[in-house]
């Protein structure tokens, strides 16, 4: 797909807001690996989280002054979307009604998704690759092909916290 004109500017303007969304999404999917490793009466340091909504409050202000030519406005709903799920990350991070870590789960999943849809949407914007993450390091997966088989050898299922590829699992 070639880019030009109002479409190239938009692409221009939107990359950082982008980079600023995937920032986000790793900074919270940290902190919650974080958090499912501590032990529960261990304090945990919530400065990555305060980190994204600080910067998601800049994000929401750079997305409302964004211009948005028809040809990107399917791109835009998905960056909205990606802001808005990692919104209710950080609100469900800051919660003290989720202790297990289920809406942040979530929300981080449907963030992620979002951001998917933003690089098919439009040239320039790659996702986040959580198989080079530290998680699939440790776990000897780094790096690991997405076509990697979704069961184990018994049969079992591999499971997944992110899209390290197809069935890996980080934390």
């Amino acid at each position: 797909m070639i880019v030009v004109g109002p479409e190239l500017d938009y692409v221009r303007d939107a990359q950082p807001i982008h980079r600023a969304l995937q920032q986000s999404l790793v900074q919270l999917a940290a902190f919650m690996l974080t958090r499912v490793a501590a032990r529960r009466s261990a304090l945990i340091d919530h400065a990555p989280v305060e980190v994204a909504r600080d910067a998601l409050a800049e994000v929401t202000q750079a997305l409302a002054a964004l211009r948005v030519p028809a040809a990107a406005a399917h791109h835009n709903r998905h960056l909205g979307a990606a802001a808005d799920a990692l919104d209710c990350a950080v609100r469900a991070a800051l919660s003290s009604t989720d202790a297990d870590g289920d809406a942040l789960f979530r929300a981080l999943e449907e963030a992620e998704q979002h951001l998917k849809a933003v690089a098919k949407a439009l040239p320039g914007f790659e996702p986040v690759d959580f198989t080079q993450a530290c998680c699939a390091a440790h776990a000897g997966l780094a790096g690991v092909p997405s076509d990697y088989p979704k069961t184990k050898a018994g049969g079992e299922e591999n499971g997944r916290l992110f899209d390290l590829g197809a069935g890996l699992r980080c934390g």
